[in-house]
């Protein structure tokens, strides 16, 4: 998703926020979140277990109630509300979908979107105000959730949203873009994606095959190089360039790291950051200038990357950036 702002309403220091914890399969509970940033686990295999939900800085006379449909249980008969437990803890079991609404004032003022990360599928479409999110009756975990208020009127998070990941900064227009095309797994070549949006798949058990990289609104001298370790292959000896193909297709073969560089001016100017989403591991540590993002030697699939320019002398994007759905609006942290 593209575009800047402008798009979405601005939020103010005096709106509400959902405050979101998880309970999760031998982590217990994790910290509190905020504003749709990720609660729970992704590419662990770990199964959510109940979920507490509470509003702060609320504004408006109001609630939010939520309940959780649970396994073997179905759905809970009662609705929590304002950090009460919703699901189970300490009886191993998982839970596999949501409802989540507000009341009173509140309802009036704003929208609850949510959504689930579900066993074998990833992250399912977002719902809101007592809508389903995640399944029944397929016997399938939800690992994560994210939970954001939007004011009435506005649309829906974008596909790729991470929450408060947008308090990295994005490149302007004048700035460079990196452009990442994706091979997967019985899909063939994806749709190009640009400044950091998942290029592959997460959730799907699906590996990366191959990749190809280029530079749009390019000011200074220089080229993106880069070149993948493959499956049974290892390190690839060429470094390829400017949309070349890195890795391999129709040879079955996964994509198992991958290492990336500028040339010249553009070295200079830019760091290239990137990280790799990896198999039973999930996304790892970001990695620039030609480090190694992913795993050599360990047999695992590399199955989604991410690649962003950022400005020299600004620190590594966010664990939770998910590229360029910054454009949706973030609470302000300012008056």
């Amino acid at each position: 998703m593209t575009g800047d702002l402008t798009l979405y309403a601005k939020w103010q220091a005096h709106d509400p926020s959902v405050d979101c914890r998880a309970h999760v399969q031998r982590l217990g509970w994790l910290d509190t979140v905020r504003d749709g940033v990720v609660a729970g686990t992704t590419g662990q295999s770990r199964r959510l277990e109940a979920i507490q939900l509470s509003i702060s800085n609320l504004p408006y006379r109001g609630s939010i109630e939520y309940r959780a449909h649970v396994q073997t249980t179905g759905w809970q008969s009662d609705w929590e509300r304002d950090g009460q437990t919703s699901g189970t803890t300490g009886k191993s079991k998982r839970l596999e979908a949501v409802q989540i609404r507000l009341t009173d004032e509140l309802s009036n003022q704003y929208d609850v979107w949510y959504r689930v990360h579900v066993q074998r599928i990833g992250w399912m479409g977002w719902a809101k105000n007592g809508q389903t999110a995640g399944t029944t009756g397929e016997s399938r975990r939800a690992e994560a959730i994210q939970v954001v208020l939007v004011p009435k009127g506005q649309s829906e998070p974008p596909a790729t949203y991470m929450g408060e990941s947008c308090a990295f900064a994005q490149p302007s227009r004048h700035d460079p873009s990196v452009d990442c095309r994706a091979h997967v797994q019985r899909l063939g070549w994806l749709d190009t994606v640009r400044d950091g949006v998942v290029a592959g798949t997460t959730g799907q058990s699906r590996r990366l095959e191959a990749i190809q990289l280029s530079i749009s609104n390019l000011p200074y001298r220089g080229s993106i190089e880069y070149r993948a370790h493959v499956q049974t292959t290892g390190w690839q000896s060429d470094w390829e360039r400017d949309g070349q193909t890195s890795g391999t297709t129709g040879k079955s073969k996964r994509l198992e790291a991958v290492q990336i560089r500028l040339t010249d001016e553009l070295s200079n100017q830019y760091d290239v950051w990137y990280r790799v989403h990896v198999q039973r591991i999930g996304w790892m540590g970001w990695a620039k200038n030609g480090q190694t993002a992913g795993t050599t030697g360990e047999s695992r699939r590399a199955e989604a990357i991410q690649v962003v320019l950022v400005p020299k002398g600004q620190s590594e994007p966010p664990a939770t950036y998910m590229g360029e759905s910054c454009a949706f609006a973030q609470p302000s942290r300012e008056a």
